[in-house]
């Protein structure tokens, strides 16, 4: 038993120390909702296993791998230390994206990329690469290639090609505030109880793990810290970066062709040209 005075200086203090210390040690909340990046995050809540919605049932029919009609991208965050990759699903519904696999690539080069993405796209035909806009444009020292234009014909060298973008990728988007909204929006539970965002959890596992440890920024102000709105990406968000990029492009659905031909010289130029127009604007 306390009494009311000095309880009423000990939530003071508490309050005065910031809004986290105040939720846990006077109303004894957890507050990891206010530390975490993305708290809307549940690794059982977004396994394509946990609804029942048909496009759900449908991947739960197909072991978990995307049916023939769906839409396929891929996202691609390069790195030396770690190059992160996971690849994309649309169904004709555009009611789920689903992020359906991953290639988790430590201490990587080109090379080590195009192997790894040929074992995972060789018999699909995809819509679209897409590349972190400052990652890929961060010329190497050594051979004054681009990143983008290094890994690029790693996918030529490999008859790995998309509709859209050819044996190119399109940027990425740059507004780190803008993706991380669009991030919080397609994770959270709809009327249906269902998120928009559905992973393949088990072929998915870096993901999981980033998603479980990314927290906030803290700032230190008065000699207390404080959280921040802005994530603390000094340590491994890789796989989370390209979830970023591939939501906030919006992967629209588009039919997919039933099978990749190849180019003509001049069908290839054509595409090109379209594709650096598209990348200008």
């Amino acid at each position: 038993y306390l009494p009311k005075q000095s309880v009423d200086q000990i939530v003071k203090i508490w309050k005065s120390m910031g809004e986290d210390v105040y939720r846990q040690r006077a109303l004894g909340q957890l507050t990891m909702d206010s530390v975490l990046m993305y708290p809307e995050f549940d690794k059982k809540v977004h396994d394509y296993r946990s609804h029942s919605t048909p496009e759900c049932e449908a991947l739960q029919k197909n072991g978990g791998l995307p049916p023939d009609d769906w839409c396929l991208y891929m996202s691609v965050d390069p790195g030396n230390t770690v190059c992160a990759v996971t690849y994309w699903a649309v169904p004709p519904s555009q009611n789920h994206v689903y992020m359906y696999d991953e290639s988790y690539l430590l201490g990587a080069n080109a090379k080590v990329f195009g192997d790894a993405v040929y074992e995972k796209i060789k018999d699909k035909a995809f819509q679209a690469f897409i590349m972190d806009k400052h990652g890929g444009n961060l010329r190497d020292l050594g051979s004054g290639w681009l990143p983008r234009e290094l890994y690029s014909k790693q996918l030529e060298a490999r008859g790995l090609r998309s509709v859209e973008t050819n044996y190119d990728f399109l940027d990425g988007c740059d507004d780190l505030f803008g993706r991380e909204t669009i991030m919080r929006d397609c994770l959270r539970l709809r009327d249906d109880g269902s998120p928009y965002l559905i992973i393949n959890t088990d072929r998915c596992t870096n993901f999981c793990l980033e998603m479980s440890k990314f927290k906030k920024q803290f700032k230190e102000i008065g000699g207390r810290k404080y959280c921040t709105d802005k994530g603390d990406r000094k340590y491994d968000t890789h796989a989370i970066e390209t979830a970023e990029y591939a939501v906030a492009h919006g992967l629209p659905y588009v039919q997919p062709p039933k099978s990749v031909m190849k180019m003509t010289w001049a069908e290839r130029m054509i595409q090109e040209t379209a594709t650096r127009r598209r990348m200008r604007q």
